[in-house]
């Protein structure tokens, strides 16, 4: 039975729960950050321990002479080495996994206890409150998905990362004769390997923090929902935050449905109730004034708790709009055809903003006028900071990939890499069909083009009938076709790598020599057609598929192998070497055209030869 407390209540109940929310989301950001802050030591103690091994370590490597280090003995000690490294790191991850958990257990119990005591006052009469059981909060730190990945998964995610960026970079170090104190930069240095671990690490912690608190007011909320009615979306009312957000904002959900955040990595939106009226509980009082909402400073216009974030940007001038939506949405916006929460598809499980096109055909609008076509955002620069280290949640579907590519091999006294080469549309499929070339036993195969349908972008863009789906998504897909390459090395898989291979001389020339410097003999299949030919496949391809390479990297790279393939040649990069004609349209068997084994060249056929080589110079 509610009973009243005699207190003097000056706006509605739901308005002071708002209050309270907005206030602990302040309270909440400031705790993401001491979390980080008290976790640093344990990261410095962490790279300081790995500088210490390396400097230890390394200088009896680094002396050695380049033909040296492929010796048994100096592989076994680099090996020795980077696995130190990782058990360094898995110690101090393993410590960081328990403090963090310890922390956002204590933050499931914190924020649950804020959520019943904001209740309590925000209500003028006496009345029983439910408390989620501790178990059952502490439990969803482990259980709960923050943002598409389990806590575990988080730091797995993060200590795979920086073993693999740690290992490479001292691999790569020795090889190219940076030193130790260049191998340390590398690590510790400004832009070395610690500075992106740790940018990825602040951004998990912000994110499980978030995910936490919002699943613990969810079991709140859930408990009481005799008082509680729904749930209500909030968005910080700045430019910082994303259309995904924004056009939530305000939205009321049942308890335990709809979307709730976060909804993206280091997303700092919350969730607040939405209560039962005061006469349904019983109160016969009349409901006030709303309150008013915390906003960006120096914005237009006062914004209260039943303010949206669409409401509030209508108000705010054309440069803070254009900064949240882009030049163009934010025509789109002001013109009041398109509401801030019809930027986004959130029909999926990962929301996706609209080309400005399908929101002038949703709006009932003509086409725009024709323009230059816009470069599309690649996804190496949306995830990664350009130095092929990716946000966590991007990381964690980059492993999925790489250990499904994994499956097949197993580990071999003389490893073979394979390398299938040739400029796009060649046909270098037809011809590993052809039977001609044999790939190796327990092979671990990598194809961007399978690593690109991987990635959810890829399948959007194809969708849509965008022609720049392959070139959004080639440098992301030929990170991980490198991480696959440098896992099957580690563990001396056979391995086949199928891409174009873009005739860059210098990537060809280090390539080989870390996998010999490795024990691996290092075979190629090159597969080559007359460029016009190469040209109408993919235009063909393109009307069956959807899938268009540019035409003008079409000529591009078919003109750079022609160039490169004889100098690779002349140097001895391949320990073994076939080129393959594939330009006769049905053509049964590809011609062998010229092979090198061990340093022995041969023409098969003069003809094709000079055909191959005609390229170069473009006339073919």
């Amino acid at each position: 039975m509610a009973s009243s407390r005699g207190v003097p209540f000056d706006r509605t109940h739901t308005g002071r729960m708002f209050d309270k929310t907005i206030r602990q989301a302040i309270r909440l950001e400031r705790f993401k950050a001491g979390m980080y802050a008290r976790l640093s030591p344990l990261l410095d103690g962490m790279f300081d321990d790995v500088v210490r091994n390396v400097r230890n370590e390394l200088p009896a490597l680094v002396r050695l002479p380049r033909q040296a280090l492929s010796t048994p003995a100096a592989r076994s000690k680099m090996s020795g080495v980077i696995r130190k490294n990782q058990k360094i790191t898995k110690g101090a991850l393993t410590g960081a996994r328990i403090q963090i958990t310890d922390e956002l257990r204590q933050l499931a119990l914190a924020e649950s206890d804020w959520a019943m005591r904001a209740l309590k006052t925000s209500i003028p009469v006496d009345v029983s409150l439910q408390s989620p059981s501790p178990r059952l909060l502490t439990a969803a730190v482990q259980q709960a998905p923050i943002h598409g990945a389990l806590l575990t998964e988080w730091f797995g995610t993060l200590d795979d990362s920086v073993r693999k960026a740690m290992g490479s970079t001292i691999r790569s170090g020795i090889v190219e004769g940076q030193g130790v104190e260049g191998i340390v930069r590398s690590i510790v240095g400004e832009k070395g390997v610690s500075t992106a671990f740790r940018r990825n690490v602040r951004s998990a912690v912000r994110t499980m923090a978030n995910g936490v608190s919002s699943q613990a007011r969810e079991d709140t909320w859930a408990k009481n929902d005799d008082i509680v009615e729904k749930v209500q979306f909030i968005a910080t009312l700045d430019r910082r935050t994303t259309d995904i957000c924004a056009g939530l904002d305000g939205k009321m959900y049942k308890i335990n449905e709809g979307p709730r955040p976060p909804m993206h990595i280091q997303c700092r939106s919350t969730t607040t109730p939405v209560l039962k009226s005061w006469r349904e509980m019983g109160i016969d009082l009349t409901e006030m004034k709303p309150a008013t909402r915390a906003q960006m400073p120096g914005s237009r216009g006062l914004a209260t708790e039943k303010t949206t974030y669409g409401q509030w940007l209508k108000r705010q001038n054309k440069g803070v709009q254009a900064d949240v939506l882009g030049k163009e949405r934010a025509k789109l916006f002001r013109s009041g055809k398109v509401q801030i929460d019809e930027f986004v598809d959130y029909s999926k499980a990962t929301p996706r903003s609209y080309t400005i096109e399908e929101l002038r055909s949703k709006a009932g609008l003509a086409p725009g006028r024709p323009r230059p076509p816009r470069k599309i955002k690649e996804t190496v620069d949306r995830f990664s900071d350009g130095k092929g280290h990716y946000t966590p949640a991007r990381a964690v579907l980059h492993d999925r990939i790489i250990n499904q590519a994994l499956r097949s091999g197993r580990p071999q006294e003389k490893p073979v890499f394979q390398m299938m080469g040739g400029g796009p549309a060649s046909g270098k499929s037809s011809v590993i069909n052809s039977g001609k070339v044999k790939l190796p036993k327990n092979n671990v195969m990598v194809d961007s083009d399978e690593i690109k349908k991987a990635l959810p972008e890829f399948g959007r863009l194809l969708a849509s009938k965008s022609k720049n789906a392959a070139a959004v998504v080639h440098a992301e897909s030929s990170h991980v076709s490198v991480a696959i390459l440098e896992k099957a090395g580690q563990r001396r898989f056979n391995a086949t790598l199928d891409g174009t291979g873009n005739g860059n001389l210098d990537k060809l020339r280090k390539r080989a020599r870390i996998l010999k410097s490795r024990g691996y003999r290092v075979k190629a299949d090159y597969v080559t057609c007359d460029t016009a030919e190469a040209l109408r496949r993919n235009e063909a391809r393109y009307q069956q598929t959807g899938r268009k390479v540019p035409d003008a990297y079409v000529k591009q790279v078919h003109k750079k192998l022609s160039e490169t393939i004889p100098k690779a040649l002349k140097e001895n990069i391949f320990d073994e070497f076939h080129l393959w004609d594939n330009n006769a349209v049905g053509q049964v068997t590809p011609k062998l055209i010229a092979s090198q084994v061990d340093g022995v060249f041969k023409i098969h056929n003069k003809a094709l030869w000079r055909r191959f080589l005609a390229k170069a110079e473009g006339d073919l």
